[in-house]
Order: C-alpha cells, then sequence, then structure tokens
C-alpha cells in the first residue's frame, strides 16, 4: 500500500471511530439525563430534516405523513430526495447543514436524527438519492442499527449502511413525489411514552408550526391540518387550520413573527404551548412563559440545550422588542377591524426570579410584556 492511501485509510478509520463516539455519547444522554426533553422535541427533529429537505430542493408543497400505533411509528415526506452528503449525515450521525444567521436551514440531518432514538434504536429509513454529478436518482432501503452499545458493533452497523447503500436501484423520476420514510418498531414503557407525548407537543403547536414553515400539509393517522392563507389585510395576515384561526403579523426586515390563536371565535390561552419558535418550537418555553401570543425568528439564537434564548446574543433583545411592538399593532388592527376581544389578549404572568437567575435575558422579556400589555 502506498504511504498516502495508508494515511487515507487511518483518516478514514479516525472519522468512523469520532462518528461512533458521537453516536453513543448522543443517544446515552438523550435516553439518559436529557430523556425528558428528547420525548418531547423527536418529532420536530423529523419535521425539521423534512422542512430543510423541502427548502434545499425548492419544493413549495411540502407534505408529512405520520402513522403510529401499536408498536409501530412511521413518518414519511415528500421533500425531496437525499444527496449523497446528507445520507452519509444520518449514517455517521453528523451534520451537513450550515449554521449562520443567513442559513435558510434549520435543523441537522444527522444529530437530529439521533434524538428520535428515544422511541427506537433501530430505524429503517427508504427513500431517494440523487447523485451530483449526473443528477441520476436512486432509490434505497436501509436499516440503521444502533442496539448495541458496543463501538465495534456500531461501527459494523455504519459498515453495513454503507452496503445497503450500494443496493440501490437507479429509476427514472415521473411526475410524482420522491417520499422518504423513517420506519420505527417499539414497545412499551421509555418508547411508547416517548410517542404519546411526542404526538401530543405535535397536536398542541401544530397551527403554529404550520405557518411559521413552508408547510401545507401534516397528516396524523389519516386525519389532515391543511393550512389555508384566507387573507392579507392591513397588515395581518390570517390563516385557517381546519378549524383553527391563526392571526399573524410579520417584519420582514427583522424576520420576526408573532401570532395568536382562535377556536370556534374564541381566543386561546396558550399557557401549555410553547411560546417561542425558531421556526419550530423551543418546546420547553411553555414551562415558564406565560404571554398570549408566540413568537418566532429564525434570527433568534437559542440556547445550546435549545431550551431558550442565549442572554449574550443582543440580537434576541433586540427581536423581543420588535415582536411586542408587533403584537401591540396586531391587536389595534383585529379589534377594529375583526372585533376580537378577549381578557386572553392581555393575559401574561412573569417569568419568575428562578428562570431570570439561570438566564438574566427574562428580565428584560419580562419588562417588554408589561409594558406592552399596559399600553
Amino acid at each position: 500500500m502506498r504511504i498516502g492511501d495508508e494515511v487515507k485509510s487511518a483518516a478514514m478509520a479516525h472519522v468512523t471511530n469520532k462518528a461512533v463516539t458521537d453516536i453513543l455519547t448522543g443517544i446515552g444522554e438523550w435516553r439518559g439525563n436529557r430523556q425528558k426533553t428528547a420525548k418531547r422535541r423527536w418529532i420536530f427533529e423529523l419535521i425539521q430534516n423534512a422542512i430543510d429537505a423541502a427548502t434545499a430542493r425548492s419544493n413549495p408543497f411540502l407534505r408529512i405523513e405520520i402513522e403510529y400505533g401499536e408498536g409501530m411509528f412511521l413518518f414519511r415526506h415528500n421533500g425531496g430526495p437525499f444527496t449523497p452528503e446528507e445520507i452519509s449525515a444520518v449514517v455517521y450521525g453528523g451534520s451537513t447543514k450550515p449554521f449562520s444567521a443567513e442559513s435558510d436551514y434549520i435543523g441537522r440531518f444527522g444529530t437530529g436524527f439521533l434524538v428520535s432514538h428515544i422511541v427506537s434504536r433501530s430505524v429503517a429509513v427508504r427513500g431517494y438519492i440523487i447523485r451530483q454529478h449526473d443528477g441520476s436518482v436512486h432509490q434505497f432501503k436501509m436499516a440503521v442499527d444502533r442496539e448495541s452499545d458496543d463501538p465495534a458493533q456500531i461501527s459494523d452497523g455504519i459498515e453495513s449502511c454503507f452496503s445497503q447503500l450500494n443496493e440501490a436501484k437507479s429509476v427514472e423520476p415521473d411526475d410524482g413525489d420522491l417520499w422518504t420514510e423513517y420506519s420505527y418498531s417499539y414497545s412499551e414503557g421509555l418508547a411508547a411514552d416517548a410517542v404519546s407525548i411526542g404526538i401530543k407537543e405535535l397536536d398542541t403547536t401544530l397551527p403554529f408550526v404550520l405557518v411559521y414553515n413552508n408547510l401545507n400539509c401534516i397528516s396524523v393517522n389519516g386525519k389532515e391540518c391543511i393550512k389555508v392563507f384566507q387573507s392579507d389585510a392591513s397588515g395581518v395576515y390570517v390563516f385557517q387550520a381546519n378549524d383553527k384561526t391563526v392571526f399573524m403579523a410579520s417584519d420582514q426586515e427583522s424576520s420576526v413573527q408573532i401570532a395568536f390563536l382562535v377556536v370556534d371565535g374564541q381566543v386561546i390561552n396558550l399557557q401549555n404551548i410553547p411560546k417561542l419558535f425558531v421556526s419550530l418550537p423551543l418546546v420547553e418555553t411553555s414551562d415558564y412563559i406565560n404571554i398570549p401570543f408566540t413568537m418566532n425568528s429564525r434570527s433568534f439564537k437559542p440556547t445550546k440545550e435549545r431550551d431558550g434564548l442565549e442572554s449574550e446574543y443582543a440580537l434576541n433583545k433586540t427581536l423581543f422588542k420588535t415582536a411586542f411592538d408587533l403584537y401591540y399593532e396586531l391587536l389595534s388592527i383585529c379589534s377594529t377591524k375583526y372585533g376580537i376581544t378577549s381578557p386572553n389578549l392581555v393575559h401574561y404572568l412573569n417569568v419568575e426570579e428562578k428562570q431570570i437567575g439561570q438566564n438574566p435575558i427574562w428580565s428584560e422579556f419580562n419588562e417588554y410584556a408589561r409594558r406592552t400589555i399596559q399600553k
């Protein structure tokens, strides 16, 4: 073997060893001390990957279908085929997405996928790969097996994935959608609890998930929730998602959006719903933020744990101010044009001192909320 080939072989072994370590560390954290968070977040990691796939393919008609029950969970989307880099991120548990503030991507193909191992450490993946050198499309199926805690077996699993990808069949893409599927088999206990909690979190946030993203429809066990744009008047965007109406305002310059929810003519108290979205919810903000609306911006910088926002990032505070100013403007229009009034629109509770002690940004958040509600 020539020296260059020997060094290359050693480098590839190093990459694989690091991937094995990262995979086992990630699974250990999500199924261990971060288990509570993983149960709430895992389903949104799959949704993120679907949205990012559609964004990368300029697909404006993203549809997500979810089926679950009797120890089975199936997640499928028509966002578009994988690139080789993206499928390698799934295999290696890494990421291929840029993380600059200007990035159009909101998640991580491989690292986010690790969170879903709270449901099962073995996942059957089916989909399509588009080869970049010639644009040809290949259909594949791949069993991702991470059941073992033995690094050697995880390494063997990585090699098995590559072998399975070698069996991908060339196809002629027709006018139909190229669907990606993730299939999980699970038993009672931790996994069943994670599925139940994940579905519940999705159900409570679904109108906002649809409105804040390039996403047209999510179907859960055959029940569709479809986003319909009703009107755009005086700076107010009105969306219908089945029996729920979302009133939204947007500031294009700062990329901030805010929205409140109406069901059967009644303004809904959002007490148990996450209030901060970075396109998708920071689920733990439902535990300590109580304001009448949700706010969204891809310019928000979350904490590393994604349980809130970074206090040292000055732009977060500026985006707060923009969001609360937008809310005041939105209510001014909705009360006069649509006749919407409700105590729920001005109900808020301060973020508690213990949260402020952990993250001082909530002190300024409280002040913006107080001033806006007073006004």
